[in-house]
């Protein structure tokens, strides 16, 4: 059985029509969908790469659940996403953990990047890596210790 090498990523929203998000294309990550209402049964697990949360205009809502994401889930990245044009709204976001923040309208191609760089950043992370050996340590390790003459 092969492992999953792609990441999960949960769409928090409050939207139902998430068609915004439709056009986001990843090549070996799952999406799952999950109503902001629902967030904290999604996240308890830790199960995630990475979280969008879109909140649209309920920003008071949204904050309360990417501080709760941040608490149960320090490790996972969280783009917080809103339509809000509150004063201050960015940087209550980042005080309350967002990795990253998008007001809409917003490029879909630079959400798209950033998504695939933090995902990059998890995988590379997550991989077991063999430590750096110089090829003449190599070379020694491979032929076994040898008898020095006397």
């Amino acid at each position: 059985m092969t492992e999953n090498t792609g990441g999960k990523i949960l769409l928090i929203t409050d939207n139902r029509k998430e068609k915004l998000f439709s056009s986001l294309s990843f090549a070996d990550e799952t999406v799952e969908v999950c109503p902001l209402k629902k967030a904290r049964d999604a996240v308890k697990d830790c199960r995630v790469d990475l979280i969008l949360l879109d909140c649209s205009k309920n920003i008071d809502k949204g904050l309360k659940v990417l501080k709760d994401n941040k608490m149960s889930c320090p490790a996972v990245p969280n783009i917080f996403i809103t339509g809000a044009s509150a004063e201050g709204v960015v940087l209550k976001a980042f005080r309350a953990g967002a990795r990253d923040f998008f007001r809409k309208p917003f490029s879909i191609s630079e959400l798209q990047h950033t998504v695939e760089a933090l995902l990059s950043i998890k995988k590379s992370s997550r991989e077991k890596r063999a430590p750096f050996i110089k090829p003449e340590e190599r070379n020694k390790a491979i032929s076994g210790p040898r008898d020095e003459p006397e």
